[in-house]
């Protein structure tokens, strides 16, 4: 429970807030040193345990400002355990027919919000720079809505890559909603993999895991199928479509073709029991062709 935003409002409550996250718990611990003064600035010790530094991610309005003389009223709906990520992106899964590097098509995007308050200063993002040779992961961001599949729609931040820290100072007012494009670009092997992007702003963070899961090529997933030759290594080569993505036209292999030819390395089984291919590992590419 936080300090209440108005009214009379007590020292040891505050002393509550700021080291047990609780306003109402009226309790001291036993301390009987701590001051107005020691709470209020981060280089005096609260009490005989030491000092416990305001969460500056409080708006300036809702915490002290560290300089005398100091007010009982700056402590006025000051939340110590005040994190500004709410409604927070939870882990989540890109699933789609991503191809390999170097084939035409787009690259996979998909949209997040959450919710930022008291934002100041910079809102920064930063993803693991992991297994680039297996695709990269980017985002774009905005507090105006959609960045759009190009990631520049609504004064967006543009994409920046993984590895490279996304550094975003609009002008921000109470509560936001930060709107995030994600975007995964082509890999050269159908190997899932997961990634963690780290938001923080005001000191305090929020980690998003983002699994890639890619484009099956289980003969169960697909339809419309057309077979149009052979590889040099006689692997049979079709044109498809996937049963969910009518659409698009892809050209590809069959998992249960290659599993036939005793072709068994580039084949992956997924948790969700559909096979995969691992296209690095054959001399078939694949491709959207429409």
């Amino acid at each position: 429970m936080a300090v209440p935003s108005s009214g009379e409002i007590s020292l040891l409550k505050i002393w509550s807030e700021k080291n047990e996250n609780d306003y109402s718990s009226n309790n001291a611990d036993g301390e009987t040193d701590f001051s107005l003064l020691g709470m209020s600035s981060n280089s005096d010790d609260d009490s005989s345990n030491g000092n416990i530094n305001i969460n500056t991610a409080n708006s300036s309005s809702n915490r002290p400002d560290g300089d005398a003389p100091h007010s009982m009223s700056e402590w006025y709906a000051y939340d110590h355990d005040f994190n500004p990520f709410s409604s927070v992106i939870a882990d989540f899964t890109i699933s789609d027919a991503i191809i390999p590097s170097g084939t035409p098509g787009s690259p996979t995007t998909v949209l997040k919000t959450f919710t930022l308050a008291h934002g100041a200063g910079a809102l920064t993002a930063l993803f693991q720079n992991q297994n680039p040779e297996l695709g990269t992961l980017a985002l774009s961001i905005s507090i105006e809505g959609d960045p759009g599949a190009g990631g520049t729609d609504n004064n967006a931040t543009g994409y920046v890559s993984q590895g490279t820290q996304l550094s975003y100072s609009p002008t921000f007012s109470f509560t936001n909603t930060v709107s995030v494009r994600f975007r995964f670009a082509g890999h050269t092997s159908s190997a899932n993999q997961t990634r963690t992007c780290t938001f923080t702003s005001n000191g305090q963070t929020d980690v998003v895991t983002i699994t890639k899961n890619t484009a099956k090529s289980d003969r169960r997933l697909k339809t419309n199928i057309e077979m149009i030759g052979h590889s040099p290594s006689n692997i049979p080569i079709y044109i498809f479509n996937y049963k969910t993505d009518l659409n698009t036209k892809y050209k590809g292999v069959m998992a249960q073709d290659l599993l036939e030819m005793g072709i068994t390395e580039p084949v992956v089984m997924g948790d969700d029991g559909f096979y995969g291919v691992d296209y690095s590992k054959i001399d078939v590419n694949m491709e959207i062709i429409s």
